[in-house]
């Protein structure tokens, strides 16, 4: 199940119902799943959505400016250039989260309450060297616990969930510009920050 159900159902729904079924929309989505699978892999794929400017969300790459900005690092590419996917295969290793664009390679490993492992993390690097052609590369290991920027193996830092639930209500408060905030902008916003509540609570 994925947010794309929802805005479906939104287009024909009306802005009135927003607040009120969106209260308890990540627990549909997460909360009610056994544990093993709400906390890895389905955060993970929801994460993955926000972050893929070519979802149905239509807000290209704010979000990921977002979380970009609140690593360290800066995005400068447009959405068109950009490539989000989920669960990459490599050889024997799978990524759980990889970015391409023009000027980024950037993977993220995500991990809730569950062992680190370093090897993992150089053997991720040695099967994606080549792939990246020039490309700055950015690695992340995505924790709950830790400190947010520490160094986990070479080319790899530490990212915790309390940084993702950050850049969310980053994406929340950011300015629009010239471009309308449209009622699926409102509803993108209102899930962003119940995800954000979400990650809070549970990591």
């Amino acid at each position: 199940m994925t947010p794309v159900i929802y805005l479906n159902a939104f287009r024909t729904s009306g802005n009135h119902i927003l607040k009120r079924t969106l209260k308890h929309l990540l627990r549909s989505i997460l909360g009610m799943l056994p544990a093993s699978v709400s906390t890895r892999s389905t955060t993970a794929r929801v994460l993955k959505w926000f972050l893929d400017p070519n979802e149905s969300h239509c807000q290209g790459i704010r979000l990921l400016r977002c979380l970009f900005e609140v690593m360290g690092e800066q995005w400068i590419d447009e959405a068109d250039t950009t490539r989000v996917r989920r669960e990459v295969s490599e050889g024997d290793s799978r990524f759980d989260i990889v970015i391409e664009s023009r000027s980024v390679f950037a993977c993220i490993e995500v991990k809730i309450r569950a062992q680190e492992s370093r090897e993992q993390l150089v053997r991720y690097f040695e099967r994606v060297d080549k792939k990246i052609r020039g490309r700055r590369f950015v690695g992340r290991l995505l924790t709950v616990d830790g400190k947010s920027g520490e160094p986990v193996v070479e080319r790899f830092t530490r990212l915790l969930w309390s940084d993702v639930a950050c850049a969310l209500r980053r994406f929340c408060g950011a300015e629009y510009g010239s471009d309308p905030l449209t009622p699926r902008s409102l509803l993108i916003r209102e899930l962003a920050s119940q995800y954000a509540d979400f990650i809070t609570s549970h990591f």
